[in-house]
């Protein structure tokens, strides 16, 4: 399926020139590490070989997923029961996430170990020796409450429409509303800066922004035009739990205004 036929919301870019430049400096910077990581290898150094090469797996990881999301080469992963439709993030991102994540721990773990004994090949100062092993640390951290939240909830994020209302759920958050409450769907971001957002407007609580749309459906497209269509198409709600959702979203019938 191409959702590509679909219109872009009015506030999205083509392409995000700022995520575009920071999937090729994490590729660059992937590259790198990969090299210098053959080239400590070589020399019989394998901590610092080891260390080189999971921040190489990292940093490739995240632009591959970057640079797949931006030219729209997304797969809709969806599935429906009595509760509603489930959209997931993309099954490829979603294993290059937890690459990125199972890689960056134990390499993320040798690197605060040794760094500050000076065993690993990594030209520093020994102020940098002090300060980056704590950065790393809260880095390994977060992959390791990460992995645990997509273990849990089985993968970096989903979107659950019901007849009654949505669910958002990221690694490290859970939104939900009733459509009931709902005053507006929009392409922008509160900020007005962070491309390919969608903004669910409440009556009285804080808005529900669903960020990296991208990683749901190609372009963000159809995620953008399905919570439009099912937020001012009370009448159509019950397609949430009979599969007729996910029909309408391969067949792009939306209609977009």
């Amino acid at each position: 399926m191409s959702t590509l036929k679909l219109p872009k919301p009015e506030n999205w870019p083509e392409r995000s020139v700022r995520l575009a430049l920071g999937g090729v400096l994490f590729g660059a910077g992937g590259f790198f590490s990969a090299a210098w990581a053959a080239i400590f290898g070589k020399r019989g150094d394998g901590l610092t070989a080891a260390v080189l090469a999971g921040f190489a797996i990292v940093a490739l990881g995240f632009a591959t997923a970057v640079i797949l999301s931006q030219l729209g080469q997304v797969t809709v992963d969806a599935t429906h029961d009595s509760i509603g439709t489930k959209l997931k993030v993309d099954r490829v991102i979603t294993l290059l996430f937890t690459v990125a994540l199972v890689a960056a721990v134990p390499s993320g773990v040798l690197f605060v170990i040794f760094v500050p004994r000076g065993t690993v090949g990594i030209p520093m100062s020994s102020g940098e020796r002090i300060f980056t092993p704590y950065l790393i640390g809260i880095g390994v951290v977060f992959a390791v409450v990460g992995l645990i939240a997509m273990v849990t909830r089985g993968g970096p994020g989903y979107i659950l429409l019901t007849p009654q209302g949505f669910e958002i759920t990221g690694i490290f958050f859970t939104r939900k509303g009733l459509w009931e409450d709902v005053i507006n769907i929009t392409d922008e971001s509160p900020d007005k800066r962070t491309p390919f957002t969608i903004s669910i407007i409440m009556r009285n609580d804080p808005p529900r922004v669903i960020q990296g749309a991208y990683s749901y459906t190609p372009c963000g497209r159809g995620l953008y035009w399905i919570l439009r269509h099912y937020w001012s198409h009370q009448e159509n709600r019950q397609e949430l739990i009979d599969g007729r959702a996910l029909e309408r979203l391969r067949n792009e019938r939306f209609e977009v205004n």
